[in-house]
């Protein structure tokens, strides 16, 4: 092909989309985000409320393992108005020599905790024997998906039903 011309010799044949071939196109876009948008959005909550709940499980496990190895109490109290949950006992890894502190409201898991119930207390109590002072649970929310996080006082065990 000389150099200069363009593949779509002859002058009659046009190298462009027609109007209706481009709208058609965005009609399949529009389509396709319809159906992708709210999937992605059910898809985020439901990844933020179990990673609250995982924290919440694993922090519970924490403060259990912490009081049996050190022999002393370990509190974990649940704040429901700021969606946060704090120990006095455990270090913060991030600050050293400072309280445990988890704010579930702020990202990554923007999630509220909706009721935090042990034998009517909002705050557990685990002896030196890493036992916990009554069972009960946390309800951790995020949209309209609730997750339970239980912990039973008889074994210890700490579960998301």
């Amino acid at each position: 092909m000389p150099r200069g011309r363009n593949r779509c010799n002859p002058p009659a044949h046009r190298c462009a989309f027609s109007l209706l071939e481009l709208v058609i196109i965005l009609v399949t876009i529009a389509l396709l985000s319809a159906i992708a948008v709210p999937r992605y959005a059910d898809a985020l909550v439901r990844y933020r409320v179990n990673l609250a709940a995982d924290r919440v499980m694993r922090d519970l496990q924490w403060a259990a393992a912490h009081a049996k190895a050190t022999g002393a109490d370990v509190v974990l109290a649940f704040d429901l108005a700021d969606n946060a949950y704090t120990s006095a006992e455990l270090d913060d890894p991030d600050q050293p020599g400072s309280g445990y502190a988890v704010a579930l409201g702020e990202p990554p898991y923007e999630a509220a905790i909706t009721a935090a119930d042990f034998a009517g207390s909002a705050q557990v109590t685990f002896n030196g024997y890493g036992t916990p002072s009554a069972s009960g649970f946390i309800a951790v929310t995020v949209g309209d998906r609730t997750q339970k996080v239980t912990l039973d006082a008889a074994t210890g065990e700490v579960s998301i039903p």
